[in-house]
This record gives structure tokens, sequence and C-alpha cells, in this order.
């Protein structure tokens, strides 16, 4: 003999069911596909010196490119940062000067 499933167990397996089913399937949308996300400050140093001269960068267009030690660690093999400013003026004078260069330079 066997006994029926009552509505309110059969409601409950498939609530957890649905639940389970829409879990994954978020899941999966979200994932990448590649299993490694792109990051965007990464450019190669040709990438680099065209938007540097296209944007009238004051100087050599490959000073921008930075390839230091946490650029390595985030980009790939053959690519680094790119500094996409330039100088920087200011309305009052600080020590004589209105152009600065970087932060640095400011301080």
């Amino acid at each position: 003999m066997s006994k029926a499933i009552s509505p309110r167990t059969f409601y409950c397996i498939y609530a957890i069911s649905l639940v389970v089913m829409l879990c994954a399937s978020f899941l999966h949308s979200i994932a990448p596909a590649s299993g490694q996300t792109v990051d965007n400050r990464c450019h190669t140093k040709e990438e680099c010196r065209e938007s540097r001269s296209r944007m009238d960068m004051p100087g050599n267009p490959d000073d921008g490119f930075y390839t230091g030690s946490d650029a390595k660690k985030d980009c790939p093999s053959g690519q680094g940062f790119c500094a996409a400013g330039g100088l920087a003026q200011m309305g009052l004078d600080y020590s004589g000067r209105k152009t600065f260069a970087n932060l640095g330079d400011l301080i």
C-alpha cells in the first residue's frame, strides 16, 4: 500500500525546487564566460599613443604609458595603464605656478 503525498508537502517541495532553479539560472547569467574579467585600464602602447595624440596632449605621446608593478599584476602581457590627463591649470597661484603635471608636482 502506498501513501499519497499531502498537498502541503507537494507545495513545499515545489517551492524549494523553484527557488533553487531561479538561483541557479541567475548565477549562470552573471558568471563571466571566460572566468576572467577585463580591466578597462589596460591598453597597448599603440592604443595609448593614439588616444593621447587625438587629445592633443603636450609632450611626447609615449610618456603616458605606464608599465609598473601594479600594471603588470592587473594587465595581460604587453599592456599597461595609459594616463589620459594632461597638465592641470589652476585659477590661483601656488608657489608662483598655475600649471601642474600631477598631484606630486603640486605638493
